[in-house]
């Protein structure tokens, strides 16, 4: 990022023996800058090249073959080279035509220097002034260096910093974080009036422009009043993740060298700030995470305990009352963390009184009811399955469409019963995943008597259904029958066998003779009885298992 630093052509031709140098060629590349001083006396130089020297020669390697120096310098131009130096009077009397004319069509400066000028007294110099601006390039930004870092170690928040690193580099500079609430503008007071002109006019829709923070240099036109304009985009790492950038503007020039190293310092510092941020924050979730791991276990009995040390953590649990469960599967770690924290952004938008946290691949979430108003069972239910159908496609559009999963528990009413819903919650989502699949929002309130099976593993429930069924599939697999079909549509048409017929497409009399069939395997009439509500609940099964013998 860091632009090389260097003396201007212009101000070098006024350095030591330049001054008796003489430009015979490529004045249109006279807006370079000198990085490094070079010496050129050896053929096939090509490897040794690097952009920004200046090349000083005798052309002694040349002596016998001055036909290759037009190819020579096309050579330096394509490597970058700032220009190149020819002593005369020894090997060549003059810089050959051929060169000259290489040098204008290539726009590469071309330099004469008299006899008596030794190497020495071109590159010493030079070099001299060039390390003294790397001297003052480094010491300034060290400076500005030292002194963020000072107010960071004095506590000085990102907002006081930023002010004054504006005012110090002259430049405009916005810090702009994962959320908007993250972003900071800092103005420098010099060239005021125009600056809040090009902010209002051009400067805040730029600034939201940028994403993904990258780091990059852009060169724009502004307005008529503020003229031409630079942009530089560092990014902030933490972690190695970038958390945020700084945006930097300049008015009418590029950022000097000093002002881009500045730059990335405070890019340094301001990842410092977050990471100090960061550690607080994390050490204050963990003891919130801890209080509400005891909640969902039911550690709590009394509610004014519970209360009592929530607050002692900054953490508001009156009126939560219903809890929503988010399962995104099997995530990468870093996504799912970038993920969440969108969650966490959308949930304060909607909803600023309820509250987020993780646990392993889940995102569980305290829903607060608005305070004073001591609605509905039915109302509750209705408002936390719109925040997690919201919350569910944020996720999943945030993990690049992954499916996720929902589930919204029953309302309680006092906190020490969150533990339920909490339970409830994850019930109505595991059975939302069996019996719809999974990318949608389950309520535990519509999955009717399906509930009293999520409790079950699988085995169990195929257990049950092989006991109370097995015969009756098995039979119905081997002949063809579909007597399990003919089960359900009687038990869906509240065992009107008229109406299961005309489900099935057959006739009466062969539900009504399918049903005789079913009698005679079990040994009692499947919809009499006591036995009616077992057959139920294991037709109920064999749907929640996908179970199908046709």
């Amino acid at each position: 990022m860091v632009r090389d630093i260097g003396v201007p052509l212009q101000e070098a031709i006024n350095i030591g023996a330049m001054k008796r140098g003489r430009l015979i060629a490529g004045q249109r590349g006279m807006g370079g800058v000198i990085g490094w001083v070079d010496v050129l006396e050896i053929p096939n130089v090509e490897r040794w090249i690097r952009p920004g020297v200046f090349m000083v020669s005798s052309l002694y390697a040349f002596r016998e073959s001055p036909g290759s120096l037009p190819f020579l310098i096309r050579l330096l131009k394509r490597k970058g080279c700032a220009g190149l130096g020819v002593f005369v009077g020894e090997y060549f009397l003059s810089v050959p035509e051929a060169a000259i004319s290489a040098a204008d069509d290539e726009g590469f400066p071309l330099f004469e220097f008299p006899a008596d000028i030794g190497h020495l007294d071109v590159v010493g110099p030079l070099m001299e002034a060039i390390l003294n601006r790397h001297f003052m390039v480094f010491r300034r930004a060290d400076e500005m260096r030292r002194h963020l870092m000072d107010m960071f170690l004095v506590g000085t928040d990102l907002k006081r910093m930023f002010r004054w690193f504006s005012n110090s580099t002259g430049t405009a500079v916005i810090f702009i974080g994962e959320e908007e609430s993250d972003t900071i503008l800092a103005m420098p007071a010099t060239r005021a009036r125009i600056w809040h002109n090009y902010w209002k006019e051009q400067g805040e829709a730029r600034a939201r422009s940028i994403r993904g923070f990258v780091p990059s240099v852009t060169s724009f036109k502004a307005d008529g009043r503020a003229g031409a304009v630079e942009e530089v985009v560092v990014p902030v790492l933490v972690r190695g993740q970038p958390r945020g950038a700084i945006a930097s503007y300049s008015l009418d020039s590029p950022h000097e060298p000093w002002q881009l190293l500045a730059l990335e310092h405070a890019a340094v510092i301001a990842a410092l700030d977050l990471v100090r941020r960061l550690t607080i924050l994390e050490a204050e979730e963990g003891l919130r995470r801890d209080l509400l791991e005891g909640v969902f276990r039911g550690t709590y009995c009394e509610e004014e305990e519970l209360l009592f040390r929530a607050d002692g953590l900054k953490l508001e649990l009156r009126d939560k009352r219903i809890v929503i469960v988010l399962d995104a599967g099997a995530p990468d770690e870093d996504s799912f963390g970038r993920a969440v924290r969108r969650v966490s952004a959308r949930l304060r938008q909607i909803s600023p009184a309820s509250y987020v946290l993780t646990r392993n691949a889940q995102v569980i979430v305290l829903v607060a009811t608005a305070r004073g108003t001591p609605a509905e069972d039915d109302q509750i239910i209705e408002y936390a399955s719109s925040i997690a159908e919201t919350l569910r496609s944020t996720l999943s559009a945030e993990m690049s469409g992954k499916k996720v999963s929902a589930g919204v528990g029953d309302p309680r009413r006092t906190l020490p019963e969150i533990a339920e819903s909490y339970r409830t919650a994850c019930k109505a989502l595991k059975m939302g995943k069996w019996l719809f699949g999974e990318g949608r929002t389950t309520r535990y309130a519509e999955i009717g008597v399906y509930r009293f099976l999520a409790d079950r593993s699988v085995g169990e429930l195929r257990r049950e259904y092989d006991r109370v069924l097995g015969k009756v599939e098995s039979s119905s697999a081997r002949d063809g029958s579909d007597l399990i079909r003919t089960l359900e549509a009687v038990f869906d048409c509240g065992g009107n066998t008229k109406a299961a017929a005309a489900n099935l497409s057959i006739h009466e009399n062969t539900v009504r003779y399918r049903l005789k069939k079913v009698t005679g395997i079990l040994g009692y009439d499947p919809c009499q009885g006591h036995g009616r509500f077992e057959i139920e609940i294991c037709l109920k099964i064999g749907r929640l298992l996908d179970i199908s013998c046709y």
